[in-house]
């Protein structure tokens, strides 16, 4: 789905990530306000308070997606003298204010379903309400799959926090279609009940969520896996005989900032050590995406080995 998306704006200009998040905000946008109306109507025509909160739960998500938009217009300003390091980390606080909408979007469904559990209201839905409804969720399946497929092809927490809402979307608004069917065939009306259940679920979505977006902002240990692409690379120079103190410190997607002690031959020139140094960096920078600085240890050239 995203590379359709990308395809598109290739044909328009360049596929930048920024444009890439700002269409696909757009869209959701969009297609939540579509959802928030249709549901409105059928949830105000029938009464039914479950389908006018899922409304409005249409109407947070687009909320969401504005901030996820400006979030990104935001991160994508370049580096500046209070900010050298680029703004790129703003696009980690729009994953966060997403996450606490989620949470509040599951204690206000939370208190539509208390209310509900104690003042039962039968609703009898339309034949077309439950159209509406099946509609909406299929809507938000779709959603759910582009959000995902555009995160993993930009690397966006933000992204992935917005499909993950999606997500909630879906199983909230089956859980109203569930109870609304229950209703109408037998009578028992479980319309609040399975109204808390999904606001529950939702709230810890969203505590996770914020668990997920705080770990980059807080600062994550480098995986086993970048300090061994950088190690191999560093090891690959014939002049290197040995790296320690990976230092790594990430300030959003490209953004990635890392220094290192090289071991090399006391024996060498400094000038010589300074080349090679100078073009290991410009190629780590190349290949990996990382700024790398080296900083040259001297050790005894007769005692080699791949460092540790």
């Amino acid at each position: 789905m995203a590379d359709f998306l990308v395809r598109f704006l290739e044909r328009r200009g360049a596929a930048t990530r920024e444009r890439v998040a700002r269409a696909a905000s757009v869209l959701g946008i969009a297609a939540n306000l579509l959802l928030f109306l249709l549901k409105l109507t059928v949830g105000l025509l029938f009464q039914s308070v479950s389908v006018t909160a899922d409304a409005v739960n249409n109407l947070t998500d687009s909320a969401s997606s504005i901030v996820t938009l400006v979030g990104f217009k935001l991160a994508s300003k370049p580096a500046d003298a209070e900010h050298p390091f680029g703004h790129a980390r703003i696009e980690y606080l729009a994953g966060m204010i997403v996450s606490f909408l989620v949470i509040f979007l599951g204690l206000q469904l939370g208190m539509t379903a208390a209310q509900r559990i104690a003042e039962p209201v039968r609703s009898a839905l339309s034949a077309a309400a439950f159209a509406a409804l099946v509609l909406s969720i299929l809507v938000k399946v779709l959603l759910m799959l582009f959000y995902r497929s555009v995160a993993r092809q930009i690397r966006s927490e933000a992204m992935d926090a917005v499909s993950k809402d999606c997500r909630n979307d879906v199983v909230a608004t089956a859980a109203v279609l569930v109870g609304a069917a229950v209703t109408r065939l037998s009578g028992v009306d479980l319309d609040g009940w399975l109204g808390a259940a999904v606001a529950l679920f939702i709230v810890l979505s969203g505590v996770e969520l914020i668990r997920e977006t705080a770990d980059p902002l807080l600062g994550l240990a480098p995986s086993a896996a970048l300090i061994e692409s950088v190690r191999a690379r560093l090891l690959a120079s014939p002049g290197v005989l040995g790296m320690h103190d990976l230092l790594v410190h990430s300030y959003g997607e490209g953004r990635t900032f890392a220094s290192v002690h090289a071991e090399v031959d006391a024996g060498r020139t400094l000038s010589d050590v300074h080349e090679e140094i100078d073009a290991l960096e410009r190629e780590v920078e190349t290949e990996l995406g990382i700024h790398l600085v080296i900083h040259p240890d001297p050790v005894d050239g007769e005692k080699m080995h791949p460092g540790s």
